[in-house]
């Protein structure tokens, strides 16, 4: 059986690609990069990179709970989603943006339902 220390270590490493990306593109826009200026540009990241940084986190995770449950296991690959993700969230703003449209349809055929006279909550 692995240690702990080396299936964090494993799962840590695994995630360099990604972290790179998250850091430079997605969470602080890296200038340099933005205006094609720098000289480290992004590495490619495959949905397989992905799939072996989540394998080593689930192993890491499983580890922990072997030592602390006798043996148990979590099968983490099988777990959905649910509320609170970011597929959920995508998911509530693509319903808002087709209501909003067929909102703005009703509208524009001079044709609202009652709802949509409703003054509209402050979020």
């Amino acid at each position: 059986m692995f240690s702990l220390d080396a299936l964090v270590a494993t799962a840590v490493a695994s995630c360099a690609g990604p972290r790179d990306w998250r850091n430079r593109h997605l969470a602080h826009r890296d200038l340099n990069l933005a205006l094609a200026t720098s000289g480290v540009p992004l590495t490619g990241i495959t949905p397989g990179d992905i799939e072996k940084t989540l394998t080593a986190f689930r192993a890491a995770l499983n580890r922990i709970e072997a030592h602390y449950w006798s043996g148990r296991e979590t099968g983490y690959q099988y777990f959905e989603g649910g509320l609170g993700d970011a597929d959920s969230l995508v998911r509530v703003l693509q319903r808002g943006q087709k209501a909003s449209r067929a909102e703005d349809q009703r509208f524009q055929e001079a044709n609202p339902i009652p709802e949509d006279l409703e003054p509209k909550d402050d979020i």
